[in-house]
């Protein structure tokens, strides 16, 4: 199996972490909001310092919830990796067949089929045994 980039490779690491320090930030703003209302703010200011808890709120789940995805990446993407020597192991030895026998079923399959005229007038597929002349074989 080939270890897959697109669903733990770097890239989605990378995001998850840019997406944890989004979330950090705005944890530190909203907590920065509230501490500038000091003792007195708090009180004259409910509605402000009530919707900035909620931020706080938001923004501490979004941060769990972002280190949780970014350990189950690279814990993913650890187990892959230990499948790479292998993986390599496999291209050195069959890459080139595999590579050509994609190739050949790819060509094979924009051939024509051949069409004969069997008894009764139906039209049969034959064997197409020059098939292998027009792909290179």
């Amino acid at each position: 199996m080939v270890p897959s980039r697109s669903l733990t490779g770097t890239g989605a690491v990378a995001e998850a972490r840019k997406e944890r320090a989004e979330a950090t930030r705005r944890l530190g703003e909203a907590q920065q909001a509230i501490g500038a209302f000091g003792p007195l703010g708090r009180r004259i200011h409910r509605r402000e310092v009530e919707e900035n808890e909620y931020r706080i709120a938001r923004a501490t789940a979004d941060v769990d919830r972002t280190e949780k995805r970014i350990e189950g990446l690279e814990a993913e993407s650890n187990r892959l990796a230990e499948n790479i020597p292998a993986w390599r192991r496999w291209q050195e030895k069959f890459g080139y067949a595999a590579d050509r026998l994609r190739t050949l079923e790819f060509r094979l399959a924009l051939t024509e089929p051949r069409h004969e005229v069997g008894p009764g007038g139906s039209a049969e597929r034959g064997p197409e045994y020059d098939a292998g002349m027009e792909v290179g074989l």
